[in-house]
């Protein structure tokens, strides 16, 4: 049968190929939702745009087929060898795709929500700014994958194996990574907010501005056990891993308004993020010394306190300075808490007459015009916070803090200015 008897007899209502030999034919742009295609030799096939909504295509063979921008929704792809085939595009959500072959397959920008691919073969394949959203990624193989950039919010990745994977960027909030194989995987700037990474084996792996935020780090770091896919469990360690840098910039301030005599508070939700194996908590004072009155707006305290690291002169229990770590996220939300703390202080709702005190906003070199554009908004131009607020380098503060405590009023700069040269 060749492409255009398949769809003649589609037209006329039958739904059953199975078995069908169609390799190396163009089918693109084809409907063929809902038929039954279960052990069909598709291998090479062009059938990029086609519609496959729903169709049974168990244990076919679609090796190195073009399925760029095809609509798989509910597809049943079980069992099926997709090696090296070509999705950029495609629409898998709600697909099965357990125990599929998809090794070397190229899945860039593919939508995989509510997919089923447990114990699938990813291995090599490119799924970079894939989304993989609520996806059943258990057992699966995704070693030397391209994640980069992937959406994979609350998926499923137990006991997945994620070796060399690269991660980088990919967004991993709420997903399960309880036994997963991390090892030598490169997660830059992933953000892990609320994962569990219980049990998961994370040798060499790369967590450089990661974002850990109540990630659950029973982890496991030592060899893997011959028998089978878990690993010995140990006391969590993340010697070969990078901590936020956000958490460790906090860090460093803290320590370093402490070296300075005065009492820190930090942003009251990072209390538990981890800071050389210890909580933030334990830098931070256990009460926040600026109350405000009851016939203020309610949330105005909840605010302040979220201002990632404050100085305190303790004689008077005055601000010193407030400092705010911005990495990548939102420059503005960062001055507008500043902006509320200021004008809090200058109405004297603290309870005694407030000086002025210094505002850092603490931010990578790259993002200086972006720190310069919002500074310069007529909210902040107006209520005069662009005179309080100054910025700081990230990597100034990394380079430079130890060899100097005093350091913070020397590498900061303000509007239109530029960052001192020590």
């Amino acid at each position: 049968m060749d492409t255009q008897e398949l769809l003649n007899h589609y037209q006329t209502g039958k739904r059953d190929f199975s078995g069908i030999y169609l390799s190396d034919t163009d089918l693109s742009g084809a409907n063929l939702s809902r038929t039954n295609l279960s052990g069909a030799n598709l291998s090479n096939t062009d059938l990029s745009g086609a519609n496959l909504t729903c169709a049974n295509l168990t244990c076919a063979n679609l090796w190195h087929t073009d399925l760029s921008g095809a609509n798989l929704n509910g597809a049943d792809l079980g069992d099926t060898d997709m090696s090296g085939a070509y999705l950029r595009g495609a629409n898998l959500c709600d697909a099965n795709l357990s125990n599929t072959d998809l090794s070397g397959a190229y899945l860039s920008l593919t939508y995989w929500s509510g997919a089923r691919l447990c114990g699938a073969n990813l291995s090599g394949a490119n799924l970079c700014r894939a989304d993989l959203s609520d996806t059943d990624l258990s057992g699966a193989d995704l070693s030397s994958a391209n994640l980069s950039g992937a959406n994979l919010s609350g998926a499923d990745l137990s006991s997945a194996d994620l070796s060399s994977a690269d991660l980088s960027g990919a967004d991993l909030t709420e997903a399960n990574l309880e036994s997963a194989n991390l090892q030598g995987a490169k997660l830059i700037a992933a953000d892990l907010t609320d994962a569990n990474l219980e049990r998961a084996y994370i040798k060499q792996a790369n967590f450089t501005e990661a974002y850990l935020t109540n990630v659950n780090l029973k982890l496991a770091i030592s060899e893997p056990r011959a028998t089978n896919t878990s690993w010995t469990q140990l006391e969590f360690n993340f010697t070969d891993a990078n901590i936020s840098k956000h958490t460790k910039i906090q860090g460093i301030l803290a320590e370093l308004g402490k070296s300075l005599g005065f009492t820190v508070w930090v942003a009251r939700n990072d209390h538990r993020n981890k800071y050389k194996n210890q909580e933030l908590g334990k830098l931070s004072s256990k009460t926040f010394h600026l109350i405000v009155p009851q016939d203020f707006p309610q949330k105005t305290e909840k605010i302040i306190q979220l201002i990632d690291v404050i100085w305190f002169r303790k004689e008077f229990q005055q601000i010193e300075a407030a400092l705010e770590v911005v990495c990548t996220t939102s420059i503005y939300s960062g001055l507008l808490r500043m902006a509320d703390l200021s004008l809090c202080s200058k109405r004297g709702l603290f309870g005694y007459n407030a000086p002025d005190f210094h505002c850092y906003t603490v931010i990578p070199k790259a993002r200086k015009r972006s720190f310069e554009k919002q500074l310069g908004r007529p909210t902040f131009q107006e209520h005069q916070i662009f005179q309080l607020c100054k910025a700081i380098n990230i990597e100034d503060i990394e380079s430079k803090w130890e060899s100097d405590p005093n350091i913070i009023q020397k590498i900061s700069y303000g509007l239109g200015e530029d960052a001192p040269i020590n």
